[in-house]
């Protein structure tokens, strides 16, 4: 964790996680508040396809546990939980129902009620669900999503024998379902704006070659097809190397070669593209009023940049101003955990 006001080559303050992989929960959100909500992978069987997501809860300062959460999950800015449930444990694995969790209140509500052996998901079985099943492939990164201002919250629906899948979106405050729509079996829904959801080509349940690099891009209300851009070369990262800012007018995404390249929504033009690492992009963050973005990189490097101009409406030939570099062993995922501190996993 980074204080970025006025840094002059300080060193971070590190917190340990126990476990092999970590990111934190909320992508394309700022995640302020007195806790730290962050996702681990535990082992938890006998295959790494079997490992098991645990959100842990955090105290900042001292890093000691206050709560964990098994399944995914999503913090909502009430400071509730959606949850994707799941058993541990190697017998009569199961993956469902997804819950709304109030932990003030002690209180769930029931999105979706369908659970499955996790066995027949992974084995690309039929399910016993009755229509579509909001759990995913064990290749699906994040899930769950919420729009960058927190309003709404979506996710991709399990697409059992290869039939297509639904992304459902939820309003946040409400919880009732504002709209759903089909998109095909190997996309997954990563990213939105206030009228628009990407969703990447995931080549990962597909045989090798199947499946070209795009983004396409779908009216959040009606699901058509509003525009398609070239994705991310590098299927594996695609669905965790994206940001979107507040407004949800800039799309940035990462290509295998360090390269980042950012969308104006409003047209899907790109409006910038330049090198920001020399090895692969691990990870984006914009900070909350948009005027700085964090990358993260392969080359064990942590980077500000000043994208004032983009959010301004404007377009770069070349990279932004370089506002830090800060060297970091093995950098991946990054959040802003307020307008001037900075949290980055070192794995």
């Amino acid at each position: 964790i980074w204080d970025l006001t006025g840094r002059t080559g300080t060193t971070g303050s590190a917190l340990t996680v126990p476990c092999a992989s970590a990111n934190w929960i909320n992508p394309n959100a700022v995640l302020e508040g007195p806790d730290l909500a962050i996702r681990l992978l535990v082992d938890d069987g006998p295959t790494d396809a079997e490992d098991a997501r645990v959100t842990l809860l955090i105290e900042p300062e001292t890093g000691s546990t206050i709560d964990h959460i098994v399944g995914d999950s999503l913090q909502l800015p009430d400071g509730r939980f959606v949850v994707a449930q799941r058993s541990l444990g190697i017998e009569d694995r199961q993956l469902g129902p997804l819950v709304v969790l109030d932990r003030t209140a002690g209180s769930t509500t029931e999105l979706d009620p369908c659970v499955a052996l996790l066995n027949d998901l992974l084995d690309g079985s039929e399910t016993d669900c009755p229509g579509p099943f909001f759990s995913w492939y064990w290749t699906d990164h994040d899930p769950l999503v919420s729009s960058a201002d927190g309003s709404f919250f979506f996710a991709t629906s399990y697409a059992p024998s290869d039939s297509e899948r639904t992304v459902r979106i939820w309003d946040s405050g409400s919880l009732e379902i504002r709209s759903q729509f089909s998109i095909p079996y190997f996309q997954q829904a990563i990213a939105a704006g206030s009228s628009w959801v990407a969703a990447i080509n995931n080549a990962d349940v597909t045989p090798a070659g199947d499946i070209q690099p795009a983004i396409t891009v779908y009216d959040i209300d009606s699901g058509a097809v509003i525009a398609e851009v070239e994705g991310p070369v590098h299927e594996a990262f695609a669905d965790t190397i994206n940001a979107v800012s507040q407004d949800g007018a800039i799309l940035f995404v990462g290509e295998f070669d360090g390269r980042a390249v950012a969308f104006d929504t409003s047209s899907w033009e790109r409006v910038a593209e330049w090198r920001a690492h020399d090895a692969l992009l691990r990870g984006f963050a914009i900070s909350p009023h948009g005027a700085r973005l964090v990358t993260t990189g392969q080359d064990n490097l942590v980077k500000v940049w000043d994208i004032s101009g983009l959010a301004a409406g404007g377009s770069l030939d070349g990279p932004p101003p370089l506002l830090d570099r800060i060297p970091a062993q093995f950098p991946t995922d990054a959040a802003w955990l307020s307008s001037d501190r900075l949290g980055v996993f070192l794995s």
